[in-house]
């Protein structure tokens, strides 16, 4: 299980992202918190990934959202 929050601008996002998502085994869950309007990068990186099938949300709960790697990517 990753859990993500810290800076909201898109560069600190994909740097914490790219740093410790490769750490997490295949099924891992990785959480997104403020990930909605209210931090704009943060929506925007994770829209991204899911975009280009890299992670596959399983849940959201306001402004945390769950995810997977998808499938295709493992």
């Amino acid at each position: 299980y990753l859990f993500i929050d810290g800076l909201h601008d898109f560069v600190s996002v994909e740097r914490d992202y790219e740093l410790f998502a490769r750490f997490c085994c295949d099924d891992a869950l990785i959480a997104f918190h403020d990930c909605d309007p209210s931090a704009p990068d943060v929506l925007r990186f994770v829209e991204g990934l899911v975009a280009r099938k890299e992670l596959v949300i399983v849940e959201r709960a306001d402004s945390l959202v769950v995810a997977k790697r998808s499938k295709a990517d493992a």
